[in-house]
């Protein structure tokens, strides 16, 4: 079962991006249910649970809360498209990435392509898995979002999917 690695929003932050997704599902469009807002630094096939979710406990204790401003809106396009808030890309989100994947080397051989350093895209995913109508439809709710979205990762945790569990957070700092 794969796993993801997110860094959470703040409660205010994540509580504005919430409703945008909540007019996205009134709507009949597809959100990530069962996850806060966040921005995956990883994802992994399988791991370890045990060990890893204690190393990364540690490693939540090495990374101070940081800042991050979402500027625009991004699609991921292929069969079921996703839509999703973009982060403006600065040189400490990169180095937190970068960081992650160094500390956590030893379960590279798991890591799916798309999250590894020099292929992430970082992204808040708003709504995924897109039929052509959805994604048709969910157009026309962005433009009432407003921009720059400030906001602050505060939490690390782990994820299990599909259907999405959350199994442990981590305050960072």
């Amino acid at each position: 079962m794969p796993y993801a690695i997110e860094l959470y929003l703040d409660d205010e932050s994540s509580t504005h991006v919430e409703k945008i997704q909540k007019k996205f599902q009134e709507n009949g469009i597809n959100i990530d249910k069962g996850t806060k807002p966040h921005v995956s630094l990883s994802i992994y096939q399988d791991i370890p649970l045990e060990s890893f979710s204690k190393e990364l406990k540690s490693f939540a204790k090495k990374i101070i809360p940081f800042e991050v401003t979402f500027s625009n809106i991004g699609v991921f396009t292929n069969d079921k498209p996703i839509i999703f808030l973009a982060p403006k890309i600065t040189k400490k989100l990169l180095n937190v990435h970068t960081n992650f994947h160094y500390y956590f080397e030893k379960f590279d051989d798991s890591v799916w392509d798309c999250y590894r350093p020099s292929q992430w895209v970082p992204h808040c995913t708003l709504c995924m898995n897109l039929t052509e109508d959805m994604f048709s439809k969910s157009t026309k709710f962005l433009k009432d979002i407003t921009f720059p979205i400030e906001a602050r990762f505060e939490k690390i945790g782990i994820l299990e999917f599909s259907p999405n569990k959350q199994l442990m957070k981590y305050k960072l700092g």
